[in-house]
């Protein structure tokens, strides 16, 4: 989804947000090419194991597994992604 969104329209980076650090590693590692593509020399897809980076008004951001951490903590989601 993140190299359709580099394509198709303009945007900063995209952020990869998933609660366990093996799931955050096999995504990073089987997905390496198709961003590679779609960085054209950036480095425009980051990997995130909490909501603990700052991020631009532009950049898209992608929870796997979500619900995660809108149950542990709905109000910092909620001012997370407001």
């Amino acid at each position: 989804m993140a190299a359709v969104v580099f394509l198709k329209r303009r945007t900063g980076k995209v952020h990869f947000i998933i609660p366990n650090e093996y799931l955050l590693k096999r995504d990073e590692e089987a997905f390496v090419s198709v961003y590679g593509l779609a960085n054209s020399g950036e480095d425009r897809v980051k990997y995130h194991q909490a909501m603990d980076f700052a991020h631009g008004p532009d950049d898209l951001m992608i929870f796997d597994e979500g619900d995660v951490f809108i149950y542990q903590d709905p109000v910092t989601f909620h001012k997370f992604v407001g």
